[in-house]
Order: structure tokens, then C-alpha cells, then sequence
């Protein structure tokens, strides 16, 4: 996690996840990258951005403290493995992004990100629970 302080002069930190070889296996068995082929360019977003926060515009404020608190959480999510509630967070941080500017998705990226919630989100995509035993009872 990159960790800045406020103001123009930017000192930048990085903050490693604290999590596993274990849980980086299993995050990269959940984890699914996909190009969609579409390209855009995010420089005047930026500047739209950064032009409302120095504005003072409450709205991009509040946003943007929401998407920075998503960080932390995702973070925490990460090292405990709990990949489902890292999908939420992630969904969150998809819908800011789209409070800050409607224009960030499209409707191919917006009918791909549809089909893929009820696998993103669903306890099914994950490691399966351990088998009952003969009696039963969970296994241990």
C-alpha cells in the first residue's frame, strides 16, 4: 500500500501487505485479470479531479476519503484472506470511481462487469468447505 501525506510535496511510502506465501497462492487462484481491449485516457480525469478537490467540492472530498478508508480495508481483507468481502470492496471502490466521474465505464464494460457478479461475488467461486464425515459432522 502506498501511504502519502497531505500537500503538494509528496513524500510517498510503501507499506507492504503483511499476508503469506499461503494466502498469495490462494489470492492468485481467485484473482482473474481480463483485457477488455478498451482503451482510454485518464489525464483529464485527473485533472477534472484534482481541479474539484483543490476546489473544495464536497462531494470529491468525501469520495476520496471513502476510496482512500477502502485502501486500508482491502489491505486488511488481503492478509486475512477474506476474498469475498475484498470483492465488496472492490464493487465499492468501482462505484465511487463512477461517482467521480460517470464516464468511467462504458456499456461493453459495464455489461461485462454485470456478467461477472454473480461469480465475483457468490462464497461458490471459493475453496469449497471440508466434507462432511460419514456421521455428519464437519471434518476437521
Amino acid at each position: 500500500m502506498l501511504i502519502t501525506g497531505p500537500g503538494l510535496r509528496q513524500r510517498i511510502r510503501v507499506q507492504p501487505v503483511a499476508w503469506s506465501e499461503d494466502r498469495r497462492v490462494e489470492f492468485g487462484q481467485h484473482l482473474v485479470l481480463y483485457n477488455t481491449g478498451i482503451q482510454r485516457v485518464a489525464k483529464d480525469l485527473l485533472r477534472q479531479v484534482v481541479s474539484r478537490y483543490l476546489a473544495r467540492e464536497t462531494a470529491t472530498i468525501q469520495v476520496l476519503h471513502s476510496i482512500k478508508t477502502l485502501a486500508v480495508e482491502m489491505s486488511y481483507a488481503i492478509s486475512e484472506g477474506d476474498w469475498k468481502h475484498l470483492g465488496e470492496l472492490l464493487d465499492r471502490h468501482w462505484q465511487l470511481n463512477q461517482i467521480l466521474d460517470p464516464h468511467t465505464t462504458n456499456a461493453p464494460s459495464t455489461r461485462f462487469s454485470i456478467g461477472l457478479a454473480p461469480i465475483s461475488m457468490e462464497p461458490s467461486w471459493q475453496a469449497p468447505a471440508a466434507a462432511d464425515s460419514d456421521d455428519g459432522s464437519p471434518r476437521s
